[in-house]
């Protein structure tokens, strides 16, 4: 008896989720295992060993979908505009801070100043952020991350080779 065709969509879509992934080696041995409990259950046309072998298979794909979008190589956006350096804006910063100030005490006394006394800290500490560049953070950032030492591999010849054959079974 044929799959329904939403099962059969919904195998391919698992199964071409490993194309490309990153697994462990051990992970991998375990995914083709289970894709090979999912190919003698789709070549025997069972409906239900097909629906619980797509479990592990689509939890294989997505693990290595992510491990190989974390484990890609960072790098700084396509786009990334330069900013100019200012160094007026803590200047700037430094005169709404002490503006805020002002206004908290003329308005409410102690108590009120001490909230736009925070208030002041902060606009303060955005002006001063403001006079890094946004390559300068980049770089900065990046030299800081550490290499991950990923063990994982691309999809193995007897995964591709499993996945073509089942693709065969559903047409």
């Amino acid at each position: 008896m044929p799959l329904p065709p939403d099962l059969v969509a919904e195998v391919r879509r698992s199964i071409r989720s490993l194309v490309g992934a990153r697994l462990d080696p051990a992970r991998w041995d375990e995914a083709h295992a289970h894709l090979r409990r999912l190919g003698e259950a789709v070549v025997a046309g069972d409906a239900e060993a097909t629906r619980a072998g797509l479990v592990p298979v689509a939890q294989a794909g997505f693990e290595g979908a992510v491990r190989r979008r974390l484990g890609a190589p960072r790098g700084s956006a396509p786009a990334v505009i330069p900013t100019k350096r200012t160094s007026g804006l803590p200047l700037v910063g430094a005169v709404c801070a002490a503006i805020l100030l002002l206004l908290g005490w003329l308005l409410g006394g102690g108590l009120l100043l001490v909230g736009t006394g925070l208030l002041a800290v902060g606009v303060l500490g955005v002006a001063l952020a403001g006079t890094r560049t946004n390559l300068a953070r980049t770089q900065r950032r990046h030299a800081a991350q550490r290499p991950t030492d990923d063990l994982a591999v691309d999809t193995p010849p007897e995964v591709l080779a499993l996945v073509a054959e089942i693709e065969r079974a559903l047409d």
